[in-house]
């Protein structure tokens, strides 16, 4: 999502006959030519640029265009510069993970109740977050160490509020909010995933180079030959290879392992001073002035291209976001709706938000189902 107002959305159009699901059509409407502005710019713009530009996931499109930008111009960012950053990511994969649940939650009961329950412990996680991404941007989280712990704490506490278990890993504190949501999940086993062919930093390569081949079209339906990718926490932590993924509850269990893990990175980071080389943002050259930038960002894996002129200036720009591997016509949440059973009416809207939200786009999204008579 981006602080323009037309940030655009994700339009999820579900046909179902004799209660299966028998087709999925997915209609975005996310700029993808946002990139212009970075157009004609000083490299050194980018990253503050980057950040400014997304209201969420702002300090990994920072690191992964802080690379992306060093690398054209053949230099390196120094271990300060890289655990500033990787700092700023962990503490955004936290607070985005937990905000994905404590608002919005597809279909729940007294909605507005439960939200005021949830909103003190977010606001807390908010305000954590804020400080722990201020330090980050400001290159000064090395130096402000033992300060960014006492946030950490804050951050961890709201979290518990949540429902995020003590210890982290374990499962969500009974009657706490996520514990509900838990149970929701559980009982919706409809959807049911391919193994998960994970998008990682052994991708690079491919990705960048079928950029290069395609840029117009790879940034808006990316892919890689004979796979079927996803990005996020599922693909990080989600099933082993070769074992399928029955309904929602697996999806969230990974999304509160995603969380309990950066909560965790966090700390060690932050007490030794020693960069977590998961959440740092890694780059490579990507042809003559050229390099990108990569990063695990709370939604996923997260490309910055950049190509900089003889002049010294932004020449080209370029950025895969995550949602577009999860939600394009032949992507992993389109073969996990296909032929799944579905109870009929506000139920199913209801299970196929909540599998929308778990996959967790960067943009608004709407379910529109039809029954087959209806289509």
């Amino acid at each position: 999502m981006t602080i323009f107002p037309g940030a655009g959305s994700i339009e999820i159009r579900v046909a179902v006959a004799r209660g299966v699901v028998c087709s999925v059509e997915i209609r975005s409407t996310r700029p993808i030519g946002l990139t212009r502005v970075f157009l004609g710019r000083e490299p050194n713009e980018a990253p503050a640029l980057a950040r400014q530009l997304f209201s969420l996931c702002g300090a990994a499109q920072a690191a992964a265009a802080s690379q992306a930008v060093a690398w054209a111009q053949g230099r390196r960012l120094e271990q300060g510069e890289i655990f500033g950053y990787a700092i700023g990511v962990l503490a955004e994969r936290v607070f985005e993970g937990l905000r994905g649940l404590a608002l919005g939650w597809p279909g729940s009961e007294n909605q507005d109740a439960v939200q005021a329950r949830a909103a003190p412990h977010l606001r807390e996680a908010a305000t954590a977050t804020r400080a722990l991404l201020s330090a980050s941007a400001s290159g000064l989280g090395r130096a402000r160490r033992q300060e960014l712990l006492d946030f950490h704490a804050r951050l961890l506490e709201a979290a518990y509020g949540l429902g995020v278990s003590h210890p982290l890993g374990a499962p969500a504190a009974a009657s706490s909010h996520l514990a509900r949501i838990a149970r929701q999940c559980e009982s919706e086993t409809a959807f049911i995933s391919s193994p998960v062919d994970a998008l990682t930093q052994a991708d690079d390569a491919a990705v960048i180079a079928a950029l290069g081949r395609a840029p117009e079209t790879f940034v808006g339906e990316p892919s890689l030959p004979n796979r079927r990718v996803e990005t996020g926490p599922f693909a990080r932590f989600g099933e082993s290879a070769g074992v399928r993924a029955e309904g929602l509850a697996p999806r969230l269990n990974a999304r509160l392992a995603d969380i309990a893990e950066a909560l965790s990175s966090l700390a060690t980071s932050l007490r030794s001073g020693d960069v977590d080389l998961a959440a740092a943002p890694v780059g490579g050259a990507a042809g003559p002035g050229a390099g990108f930038g990569a990063v695990e960002s709370a939604r996923g894996r997260l490309y910055h291209l950049a190509q900089i002129t003889s002049r010294g200036r932004v020449g080209e720009y370029r950025i895969v976001a995550p949602t577009e591997w999860n939600f394009h016509a032949n992507g992993p949440f389109v073969a996990a709706v296909l032929g799944a059973g579905v109870a009929r009416g506000g139920r199913a809207q209801t299970s196929l938000a909540r599998l929308a939200a778990l996959f967790d786009p960067c943009v608004g999204f709407e379910v529109a189902l039809k029954e087959f008579a209806d289509a």
